[in-house]
């Protein structure tokens, strides 16, 4: 709000000319939520929601790590995606790229949400992601307990192939630049690693983090420490995570921490995946095209702001209560 700070002369007989004032003083102060979105027309980066200036190149291959269980090794399958030149299909050659890494849900796979993996690789991102072992509802505990030297093994991996002699992505990586995002169990990976004491993330998004209640392995502790930008995605129409749990565990997260949320009123379970089941019948529900075009946009702006400090990419952070005709909210600091 602007407050316009002006004189008023008085009408009184007898009293002199008036004299010529001083230009009025304007005071700013911050601005009412939501933040009214600046004019488009300022805005000169690459449409996030369209698929970005590099091609997309997939590889996978196969990693032995240990495993949280000491002495315990498994095989992990890794799915990387990366920019290439469209007029060669190469490994793009115009600098470093930030890494994210990608974290299904408990019993998915890696290329469950490849509609948001290979539009970040567009976009100037490497991403990579794990198989992980399936989390069978009785071994929870133990399955998330192994996720985070996984991950890690996942982000080593990738960082020594791109400083390895004639590997693919030899160059490709900034290690300076870590992000993650996941869905569902994967959700709640991207959350208990951002909280770490050992964090080596600088940005996350979880999306629809799979809690009921926000109580698993200690994640309601996790989300309380994380102190690096955040962008919280979760569905009104959930059934698995639900809107009331996860509005209530976005509220824990520090007020200092850059904090967003892309809120779904009528969105599902997956909307966050390729496909849809009968968590997400067709009526009075977001589609899945609308849904993901939505990720793809504010993904990959937030990630472009966090990892690449590209500042112009803010204009699609701006808080809105009515983006696409109401398919969704974007908040910035808490929940009004």
């Amino acid at each position: 709000m602007l407050i316009l700070l002006t004189a008023c002369g008085s009408e009184q007989a007898n009293e002199p000319e008036p004299v010529a004032q001083p230009a009025p003083v304007i005071i700013p102060t911050p601005a009412p939520a939501p933040t009214p979105i600046p004019p488009s027309s300022n805005i000169t980066v690459t449409d996030p929601a369209a698929r970005g200036v590099y091609g997309v190149g997939t590889t996978t291959t196969v990693i032995r790590i240990h495993t949280s269980n000491e002495g315990v090794k498994i095989d992990l399958q890794v799915t990387i995606w990366y920019p290439t030149s469209k007029d060669t299909g190469a490994p793009a050659d115009t600098g470093k790229f930030p890494l994210i890494i990608f974290s299904h849900g408990a019993s998915s796979a890696p290329n469950a949400s490849s509609f948001l993996t290979e539009h970040l690789a567009s976009h100037g991102f490497v991403v990579a992601a794990a198989q992980h072992p399936k989390a069978e509802q009785d071994k929870r505990g133990e399955a998330f307990s192994n996720r985070p030297a996984e991950v890690y093994a996942v982000v080593d991996y990738v960082i020594a192939q791109a400083s390895t002699d004639g590997a693919l992505l030899e160059g490709l990586i900034d290690d300076d630049r870590l992000g993650i995002t996941g869905h569902s169990f994967g959700g709640l990976t991207t959350i208990a690693l951002l909280g770490r004491a050992d964090n080596r993330f600088k940005a996350g998004m979880p999306m629809a983090p799979g809690i009921r209640p926000f109580d698993e392995a200690d994640v309601s502790d996790s989300i309380t420490k994380v102190t690096v930008p955040i962008m919280f995605m979760m569905s009104g129409k959930d059934t698995l995570a639900l809107y009331s749990n996860l509005s209530a565990a976005y509220a824990t997260i520090p007020s200092s921490t850059q904090k967003y949320s892309l809120i779904f009123p009528n969105g599902t379970h997956l909307s966050y995946s390729n496909t849809c089941s009968s968590m997400c019948p067709p009526a009075n529900t977001i589609t899945q095209e609308a849904g993901h075009q939505l990720i793809n946009t504010i993904g990959t702006a937030f990630f472009q702001v966090y990892l690449y400090e590209r500042y112009d990419y803010e204009y699609y952070l701006y808080p809105n209560d009515d983006l696409a005709n109401g398919e969704a909210r974007v908040v910035k600091g808490d929940i009004p």
